[in-house]
């Protein structure tokens, strides 16, 4: 009991410090505060008593029933136990149990402590010492030179709290963090070093679409600007067209040229002439390579690519007659340039659908150079020799017509557009209008009067004409 409260029943550690108290003792319940276990129930097997006064103050716990074995006790933990034997169980129940918990007592949980029952708990572990031993003697003796010393020394074991000691998982996981990271920062500083090479030699190619000074180009800037020529554009009569991209996002295209039989001096000449052309209806080049027997030009991306798509292909688009009516116009506009304005007269020699690109806008755009002939102002008459796809044709024009437009045609336009098609293809070449005459006489400022019919066109209606009567006959 408490010497200082004669009412308290209290718990001593070590015989010296409190480290409990059940309560004090209250009279209407019959119980300590902290044991509730001790109120009096109708058969209870205890039977509790508690006395107070002058000479002494103790309480008192009696088994009622004797066959009864009932046991209190005080273990290791200090916990006091109060079990009862159960004869049909063959065990001890617990009745009451104080302190509830085990780290209530002084040192029972923590460093150097018995207790290991909490989830995370973590038990000592030992620091291993080697080639030492504990003396024989009391006394000790003066170091030694380690040389004198036979190797007989043994391993000692020192238990240490765990938190003391390093975890040989965690040593082994922090080792392989390190070595994977490192190989991480290795990895992306390689990728970064060449990708600031990369950078840095694709820098070179951006003048090229930004004052076309650069004239020539090499090989492998432009196997880095196509990524090795993987993306092909389509293909043509002279060579393929392969997507390619500029340092600053800007698109591309890169032609390969085929069948070319021109020196380089004569092929560079050309193209530095063509390099300097700028006109909203002409296909910019931006740039030219010679690699051994291999000629290629960079110029602008289409994003509608080539006119024949639109014309002939049957998932593509059509094409309204307004349109294909601006289509013609911006062609004509850009073939006078070629011939009227550049310092050396430029003839196309191969102008068909195919060679008729439209950017985002619809905007017409006369490419592929590869059969350009520079004349000089002073040439006489013109070309006489074969150029250009020979044979071509484009298909029947009944394929060019859209039924379901023929209400929104302009017909003064579709007049104008038949006319000068019959005045290109007359038999005298004094006959025939420039290609100013006939950007004036389509946008409606020259009248045109109605052509005569030429004269193979007048042999190929004789012809039809002959062989319907030879079928009737």
């Amino acid at each position: 009991m408490d010497s200082n409260d004669s009412s308290q029943y209290i718990f001593l550690w070590n015989n010296s410090r409190p480290y409990l108290t059940d309560g004090k003792y209250d009279p209407s319940t019959g119980a300590f505060s902290g044991i509730p276990e001790m109120t009096p129930i109708r058969n209870s097997i205890y039977a509790f008593q508690y006395v107070d006064n002058n000479e002494e103050a103790y309480f008192m716990v009696t088994v009622k029933n004797d066959n009864i074995l009932f046991r209190l006790t005080i273990d290791v933990s200090s916990q006091a136990k109060s079990t009862v034997w159960v004869a049909d169980r063959n065990q001890w129940m617990l009745f009451f149990l104080q302190p509830k918990e085990k780290c209530v007592v002084y040192s029972m949980c923590g460093s150097f402590s018995s207790n290991s029952s909490a989830p995370k708990a973590r038990k000592d572990k030992f620091y291993v010492m080697n080639n030492v031993r504990l003396p024989d003697w009391s006394r000790t003796v003066p170091a030694e030179n380690i040389d004198n010393l036979d190797g007989s020394g043994d391993t000692i074991f020192i238990r240490l709290a765990a938190s003391e000691l390093p975890d040989s998982k965690t040593k082994k996981w922090r080792v392989v963090s390190i070595i994977i990271g490192g190989f991480i920062l290795l990895v992306c500083g390689v990728i970064t070093c060449i990708c600031f090479l990369r950078k840095r030699t694709m820098k070179a190619i951006i003048p090229i679409a930004v004052d076309g000074h650069l004239t020539t180009l090499k090989y492998s800037d432009l196997q880095l600007i196509t990524k090795s020529f993987s993306e092909k554009l389509g293909s043509g009569s002279f060579g393929s067209v392969f997507k390619g991209a500029l340092p600053d996002k800007t698109v591309v295209a890169v032609k390969k040229l085929e069948g070319f039989r021109q020196g380089e001096k004569q092929v560079r000449a050309e193209m530095s002439t063509i390099r300097t052309i700028h006109h909203i209806n002409l296909v910019r080049l931006l740039g030219f390579c010679s690699h051994g027997a291999q000629r290629l030009l960079v110029c602008e991306h289409m994003q509608n690519g080539s006119l024949d798509r639109h014309l002939f292909v049957n998932n593509a688009g059509a094409l309204s007659w307004s349109r294909r009516y601006q289509i013609a116009i911006g062609i004509s506009k850009g073939l006078p340039y070629l011939h009227e304005r550049c310092r050396d007269c430029i003839i196309h020699c191969d102008i068909k659908p195919d060679n008729i690109l439209l950017d985002a806008s619809f905007v017409p755009k006369v490419a592929d150079f590869g059969l350009a002939k520079l004349l000089g102002r002073d040439f006489s008459r013109v070309l006489t020799s074969m150029r250009g796809t020979i044979g071509y044709l484009a298909h029947d024009v009944q394929t060019l017509l859209d039924p379901e437009s023929v209400d929104v045609i302009d017909l003064e336009e579709l007049g104008r557009a038949c006319k000068v098609a019959c005045w290109c293809v007359q038999d005298e070449e004094s006959s025939r209008p420039s290609m100013g005459e006939i950007v004036q006489i389509l946008e409606g400022f020259v009248d045109v009067s109605i052509p005569p019919v030429p004269r193979y066109l007048h042999v190929l209606a004789e012809r039809a004409n002959h062989v319907e009567i030879s079928i009737n006959e």
